[in-house]
């Protein structure tokens, strides 16, 4: 977890050492980024990294940071939950980086045709998807952050 985490700062640094970039930080796998806003996200290992540091939806709500808790709610039904895992297994098997969504107030259970319809996806799509949905992601908690 460390690893994927590392990859998320070192592209944060990365992209605040650029001068080309807008700086945002935002905080991603308890950690602080810096997010890139009108350039490139980086190589392709690194835009991976940054998904697989983002948490699993669905995860466990002790394992969220608070922002996350917040985000995704603390809804415990069973069998959302169980079908979250499911598809979050078949989802990093099939594309190999972690489903990210905006979750924007939705409910967990709102979120499984979502990762349905994703999973049928090519991988390029995927991964261009969940790097503009962590974007979104960051924005908002930097939106939040101004009030």
């Amino acid at each position: 977890m460390l690893r994927k985490r590392r990859g998320a700062l070192e592209l944060g640094a990365r992209l605040g050492a650029a001068a080309q970039f807008h700086q945002q930080v935002t905080t991603c796998g308890g950690q602080q980024v810096i997010v890139a806003q009108g350039g490139p996200l980086g190589t392709h290992a690194e835009k991976i990294a940054v998904l697989n540091a983002h948490p699993r939806i669905g995860a466990s709500i002790a394992s969220l940071s608070t922002l996350s808790r917040q985000e995704q709610g603390t809804e415990t039904d069973p069998a959302t939950l169980a079908e979250l895992a499911r598809l979050n297994g078949e989802y990093e098997s099939k594309f190999g980086f972690r489903f990210v969504v905006f979750v924007h107030g939705r409910r967990k259970e709102e979120l499984v045709p979502v990762l349905r319809s994703r999973l049928a996806r090519s991988r390029a799509a995927e991964l261009a998807t969940g790097v503009e949905e962590f974007l979104a992601i960051a924005r908002d908690r930097l939106a939040k952050d101004t009030r």
